[in-house]
């Protein structure tokens, strides 16, 4: 469902147009718990007021705060995988956050 703020709903619509085009059939909410790599990035990103990419041809010589945003991503992915591929879990509750 889009997002009610207006300054939302066209960014929304670019990724739903994206996420129709590679065939997503679930979108859901992903708690803020389980989201500490996206969180950790975002504020980097505010703070150095740039965009960058990294590689993993990177990592031998990443910076300390690469590695705790690999080592928070693999928590997060591990719960999702969890919930999704084995636990057999339904939609998270939006709500409960």
């Amino acid at each position: 469902r889009p997002p009610r703020a207006p300054h939302l709903r066209s960014i929304y619509a670019q990724c739903r147009g994206i996420a129709d085009r590679v065939h997503v059939c679930l979108w859901n909410h992903h708690l803020r718990a389980f989201n500490k790599a996206a969180d950790m990035l975002a504020n980097i990103a505010m703070d150095d007021r740039k965009s960058r990419q990294v590689f993993c041809s990177d990592q031998p010589t990443r910076a300390p705060r690469w590695a705790e945003v690999t080592r928070l991503l693999d928590g997060d992915l591990r719960q999702w995988r969890d919930a999704y591929f084995t636990g057999g879990a339904e939609e998270p509750d939006a709500d409960a956050e």
